[in-house]
């Protein structure tokens, strides 16, 4: 639990009004004094402490949308703090000396050294600091956060030089999530870490880049990585990565890292393209065998009533209802289904009009009369009131 909280005076006003909330405490008989029962003390901590949460929550919404290597400027200290007094000339210098030192630990692979040194680079210039001395018993607050942004003056050349020194660290902290995201995740070092979460702080990280340099061709191809290379990458990703490296293409023309990755995700994302139209052509076709037997029979009906002879009867009517049927099979294996259906083709659609038609010859064969249900017979009727027919036949 955080001893800020437990100081904290409404904390202490909480657990009384959860405490009164409860069922009494029961008494000892012997004493007849307050028992407390150390379940009854845990249930009233507890509740309390996840009231002061909720609250908390929604005094520092802003800081919570932060990165983390932004947040993490709020807690910096020691020469990190000393360098923010200097003034930007002179912090240029000592902040390019902790620069340095990330990328001696990058080049070693021990990348999260390399993300503090970076961090507390650029964050003596981008930072944010609190206003109010009281913040560890009170708690982050947004009302008590500044955000300071101290890249000198517009109107002289150090201004330029903080804006690009600031950026250059963010893009080697966007290089160092991307290295680490990457590693076995086995490593001791990397156990308070995620892939997913690298990934997400590249993006950020890039993001600030372009914030400052919109033309950066490494942040846009880096994102572009962060974006699509996760496991749990989102459905768009791959077109926001698209995106990114056709704006570094544009950047940097000649840049063979960004046009081959750009050609990889062109070519993948057409393939997803094809492999999801042959999917649904087969779902297609599946559908249209199941559904022609079902046209036969419809058009077999509708052929019968047009035909003109008496319902039941076997004679050429039942011919033309048959051709008319068929026919509907004809159209519907034609029109229900993709021309581009890989088994609907025209071998495939004559074996199941063949199908179709040996199946209605054998019907015919047999003698089933074609009944009519929506024109039924006198005799017709008089046999569902007889059989307890539906409301329709009765109230006929």
């Amino acid at each position: 639990m955080d001893a800020g909280m437990m100081m904290d005076p409404e904390f202490g006003k909480l657990i009384q009004v959860r405490q009164a909330s409860l069922p009494p405490i029961r008494t000892c008989r012997c004493a007849q004094r307050p028992c407390l029962n150390a379940n009854h003390a845990a249930l009233v901590l507890q509740q309390a402490i996840k009231l002061k949460g909720a609250q908390m929550e929604q005094q520092r919404r802003a800081f919570d949308s932060w990165p983390a290597f932004y947040q993490n400027t709020l807690f910096m200290s020691g020469a990190v703090l000393q360098l923010r007094e200097l003034p930007v000339e002179e912090r240029l210098k000592r902040a390019r000396t902790l620069k340095d030192e990330g990328n001696e630990r990058f080049r070693a692979q021990a990348f999260t050294a390399a993300i503090e040194l970076y961090e507390q680079a650029a964050g003596a210039f981008r930072y944010a600091r609190h206003t109010d001395p009281d913040w560890k018993q009170k708690g982050i607050r947004d009302e008590a956060i500044e955000e300071v942004d101290e890249l000198g003056d517009p109107r002289t050349g150090t201004r330029s030089q903080a804006v690009s020194f600031v950026a250059s660290c963010y893009n080697n902290l966007a290089a160092a999530y991307l290295a680490r995201a990457a590693l076995p995740r086995g490593d001791a070092a990397q156990l308070t870490n995620t892939s997913d979460g690298d990934y997400a702080l590249c993006v950020a990280a890039c993001t600030a880049v372009l914030s400052l340099d919109p033309t950066a061709t490494k942040a846009l191809y880096r994102r572009a990585r962060a974006r699509v290379e996760p496991i749990s990458a989102a459905e768009g990703a791959t077109d926001a990565a698209i995106r990114d490296l056709c704006e570094a293409a544009r950047h940097s023309p000649d840049d063979q890292a960004v046009r081959e990755l750009l050609a990889r995700l062109k070519r993948d994302k057409a393939d997803k393209r094809q492999a999801d139209s042959s999917t649904f052509a087969r779902m297609f076709g599946r559908v249209a065998a199941r559904a022609a037997p079902v046209a036969l029979r419809s058009g077999v009906a509708c052929g019968a009533r047009s035909g003109g002879g008496a319902i039941g009867g076997l004679g050429s009517e039942r011919r033309g209802a048959q051709a008319k049927g068929v026919r509907a099979v004809e159209c519907s294996a034609s029109c229900a289904v993709p021309d581009d259906a890989p088994e609907t083709n025209a071998t495939e659609r004559r074996r199941r009009l063949g199908m179709y038609r040996r199946a209605e010859a054998a019907r015919a064969k047999r003698g089933t009369p074609y009944i009519d249900f929506r024109n039924p017979t006198p005799k017709q009727r008089e046999d569902a009131r007889t059989r307890g027919g539906h409301a329709e036949a009765r109230a006929a």
